[in-house]
C-alpha cells in the first residue's frame, strides 16, 4: 500500500511539472507574440540568422540529398511571376507516369518525401516534390497574410496553376499529405486537367469535425507556438543543447525549417481553423469537392494519426459506396516515418495500379458540413462526430450496409468489411485478420 502511494504521488509530482513548464512555455510565446515581437526577440535575431537563412537550409539539404541518393535527385526553380520562383525536387523515371508530391505543414519536399521518391523511382515513377510557398523555400507573398481563407485558397490556385503549366504538369499522379492535401484537393477540383489520379495521406480539412483531439491540436496550430519559439531561440538551442544530442543531418534540417523567420506555414494553416471558447473545427471543409473530383480519388490513412483519423476517410468512402477507395496502414500515425514509407509506397503503388474509377455525382445538403467540430471534452466530440456522420449517411440513398476499407496487414492488403455502427469504434492497434484471408469484417 505504502509503495503504491509513492508511486502514485512521483507520477503526480511529474504530471504537475510538466504542466507547469507546458505552462510557463505558453506565457513565454504569447508574451513574446504580443509584447516582445520588436525589442527582446531581436536581440536574438543576428544570433539566429546565419542558422536559420535559406541559404544555410539549401547548403544542408543538398548535403542530405547527395549523401541519400547519390546525386541522382535534381533541382529545378519554376518562375510564376517577376518576383516568384518555385523549387521542387525531382528524379526521372522509366515507366512514363509521373507522380506530384505535396508535402504538409512547417517542411519541406527533402525532409518529407525524400525516401519515399526514391523507393518510387526505383519502381519506374518520375517524381517532382514542389515546395509549397510560405515554408521558407520557394518564394511567397507576405501579404498574403492578411487574407481570408478564400482568398489564400485562391492565391494557392494562381500558383499551383502557373507551376503546372511551366512545369509542363499533364495526366499526372498526385499525392498529398496532410495540410498539403487539402490545398490539393481544392486545387484537383478547379483544374482537373493537370490529373488523372489524387492520392491524400491523412489529409486536413475534408471534414470540419478534427478528431476527439482536435480542438488541442487546433489550438496548437492556431497559436502556432513550435516555428514563433524557435524562430526567436534557435541559436541560443544550437550553442547550448543541440552541441550535446547527435543530431541526424535530416533532424537538424527539419529544426532549421521550422525555426526559418520565411517559414509562416502555421500562419496560413491557422486561418482555416476557427476557435471560440470551448470549440474549435475547420471552417472551409473540402468534402463537397472532394465528392465532385473529376479525377480517380485515393485515401490513405494511419491507423494511429489522432489529427486525421480514418474515420474521416471511411465516412467519405460510406458516402460514395466505395467509389473511393480507403487504406489503412494499423500501425502508422499522422506524420510519415522512415519506417512507414515502404508500407506506403506499397499502397500507392496498388492503388495507381488499380485502374477503377467511377465518376462521382453526389450532393451533401447545404451547411452540412458547416456545423460540427470538436470540444475540449473528448466524449462531447466523439458524441458530435457520430451524430455529424449519422446525418450525412442518412442524407444518401446507399446501396450497401457495409462498408469495404483496404487495410495492410500480413504483408498483403487485405479488404475489411465494417458496419456503420463501427466507424467510429475500430481499435487499430488491435486488429485481428487471418493470415489465409483477403476478406474480413467486424
Amino acid at each position: 500500500m505504502r509503495i503504491f502511494f509513492l508511486s502514485t504521488c512521483i507520477y503526480f509530482l511529474f504530471f504537475c511539472s510538466f504542466l507547469f513548464l507546458f505552462f510557463i512555455f505558453i506565457l513565454l510565446s504569447l508574451f513574446q507574440l504580443f509584447y516582445l515581437s520588436f525589442s527582446f526577440s531581436s536581440i536574438f535575431h543576428i544570433w539566429n540568422s546565419s542558422f536559420l537563412s535559406k541559404e544555410s537550409i539549401l547548403q544542408h539539404e543538398q548535403e542530405y540529398r547527395n549523401l541519400k541518393s547519390n546525386y541522382s535527385i535534381h533541382e529545378n526553380w519554376t518562375q510564376i511571376t517577376d518576383t516568384m520562383k518555385i523549387r521542387d525536387i525531382s528524379i526521372q523515371g522509366t515507366n512514363g507516369k509521373t507522380i506530384l508530391l505535396f508535402h504538409g505543414t512547417n517542411t519541406i519536399s527533402t525532409v518529407s518525401w525524400l525516401p519515399m521518391i526514391l523507393k518510387l523511382n526505383q519502381l519506374g515513377y518520375t517524381i517532382i516534390a514542389p515546395d509549397i510557398p510560405s515554408y521558407g523555400i520557394s518564394d511567397f507573398d507576405m501579404n498574403i497574410l492578411d487574407k481570408s481563407p478564400h482568398q489564400i485558397l485562391e492565391y494557392y490556385e494562381f500558383v499551383f496553376d502557373k507551376y503546372c503549366k511551366n512545369r509542363k504538369i499533364e495526366k499526372s499522379i498526385a499525392i498529398g499529405h496532410s495540410f498539403g492535401g487539402f490545398l490539393l484537393s481544392d486545387f484537383v477540383s478547379k483544374h482537373p486537367e493537370y490529373f488523372i489520379h489524387a492520392i491524400y495521406v491523412n489529409p486536413a480539412g475534408i471534414l470540419p469535425t478534427l478528431g476527439k483531439n482536435g480542438i488541442y491540436w487546433g489550438v496548437f496550430f492556431k497559436l502556432g507556438l513550435i516555428s514563433r519559439f524557435l524562430n526567436s531561440y534557435y541559436g541560443i538551442l544550437t550553442r547550448m543543447i543541440y552541441p550535446l544530442l547527435n543530431q541526424s543531418i535530416d533532424s537538424q534540417i527539419y529544426i532549421r525549417v521550422l525555426g526559418n523567420e520565411e517559414n509562416v506555414g502555421d500562419f496560413i494553416l491557422s486561418k482555416f481553423i476557427s476557435y471560440s471558447y470551448c470549440f474549435a473545427s475547420w471552417n472551409h471543409p473540402n468534402i463537397q469537392k472532394i465528392l465532385h473530383s473529376n479525377v480517380k480519388i485515393s485515401m490513405i490513412y494511419g491507423g494511429n494519426d489522432n489529427i486525421m483519423p480514418p474515420h474521416n476517410g471511411i465516412l467519405i468512402s460510406a458516402l460514395t459506396d466505395g467509389k473511393i477507395p480507403i487504406y489503412v496502414i494499423p500501425k502508422m500515425g499522422h506524420c510519415i516515418e522512415e519506417e512507414d514509407f515502404d508500407l506506403i509506397v506499397k499502397v500507392v503503388d496498388e492503388s495507381i495500379t488499380n485502374e477503377n474509377h467511377e465518376k462521382i455525382t453526389l450532393e451533401i445538403p447545404k451547411n452540412m458540413d458547416k456545423l460540427f467540430g470538436s470540444y475540449f471534452c473528448g466524449k462531447t466530440t466523439m458524441e458530435k462526430i457520430q451524430h455529424f456522420y449519422e446525418k450525412m449517411l442518412s442524407s444518401q440513398k446507399r446501396q450497401n450496409e457495409k462498408i469495404e476499407i483496404k487495410v495492410w496487414e500480413n504483408e498483403k492488403i487485405v479488404n475489411m468489411n465494417i458496419f456503420e455502427k463501427d466507424i467510429l469504434h475500430i481499435d487499430w492497434n488491435n486488429i485481428k485478420i487471418n493470415k489465409n484471408s483477403s476478406n474480413h469484417e467486424i
